[in-house]
C-alpha cells in the first residue's frame, strides 16, 4: 500500500491526506529496507510542512498587495483618459482657428463684418489738394 502511495505521489495524484499519510509512515523507526531510501525525502517534507508558516506570505499581505496593484492600475487608466480627452481638446482647438479683425475698438469675425468695415474706411477717406502726397502735374 506504501509503495503504491509513493507512485501516487511522484505522479502528483496524491490528495493531502494521503500525503499526510506518507509522512507519518516516514517519521517511524522501523522502515522495510527498499523504502528507506524515501525516509529522508518524507522527513523533510514533514519538517516543512509542520514549519509552513515560515514558507508562507500571509493573507493580509497578499490582500494589501493586490490592492495596491489595483490602484495603480485604475489610476494610469485615468491618468490615461484624461490625457487622451485633453489632446483631443487641444487638437480641436487648433484645427479651428479663429479669424478676427480690431477696426475702431470693435472685434469682427465674419468676412462680411469685416469686407463692410473695409468698404466704409474707404468711403470715409477724403484727399484734398493740401495733402503732401497728392501729386499733380
Amino acid at each position: 500500500m506504501i509503495q503504491k502511495l509513493i507512485e501516487k505521489y511522484y505522479s502528483g495524484e496524491t490528495t493531502s491526506s494521503e500525503e499526510t499519510l506518507l509522512r507519518n509512515y516516514f517519521l517511524q523507526e522501523e522502515i522495510p529496507e527498499p523504502l528507506k531510501s524515501y525516509q529522508p525525502l518524507f522527513i523533510a517534507l514533514s519538517d516543512l510542512h509542520d514549519h509552513k508558516e515560515l514558507f508562507s506570505i500571509p493573507n493580509h499581505f497578499n490582500t494589501l498587495h493586490h490592492r495596491k496593484n489595483n490602484v495603480w492600475k485604475i489610476a494610469a487608466a485615468i491618468t490615461g483618459i484624461a490625457a487622451s480627452l485633453l489632446l483631443l481638446f487641444l487638437l480641436h482647438q487648433n484645427l479651428q482657428p479663429e479669424s478676427w479683425v480690431m477696426i475702431e475698438g470693435h472685434k469682427m469675425t465674419t468676412k462680411t463684418e469685416i469686407e463692410q468695415a473695409i468698404q466704409q474706411s474707404f468711403e470715409n477717406v477724403k484727399i484734398n489738394e493740401d495733402d503732401f502726397f497728392f501729386y499733380t502735374k
